[in-house]
């Protein structure tokens, strides 16, 4: 019985001290707020949008391309 107990205790130890350690990718929190919007020129015409708030950041496009004499409409979001 006794046998079970250590290696049950120096892993429950060794497990504890692994998940108590910090993430060494994680970003710190970022305090920047702002909101751009501006027109897209050149081959690609339109408007964009860029917003940041912590760590969210969104992205909206509505866009119309012409290349070798057809009009392509495009909307994304991200």
């Amino acid at each position: 019985m006794r046998n079970g107990i250590v290696p049950l205790a120096l892993l429950t130890a060794a497990a504890s001290q692994i998940s108590a350690q910090p993430n060494p990718f994680k970003l710190p929190k970022s305090t920047i707020k702002a909101h751009v919007a501006y027109q897209l020129t050149g081959d690609q015409k339109g408007t964009s949008e860029t917003a940041f708030d912590g760590n969210r950041t969104m992205t909206k496009t509505s866009s119309t391309i012409k290349m070798m004499g057809k009009e392509t409409k495009s909307s994304d979001w991200t």
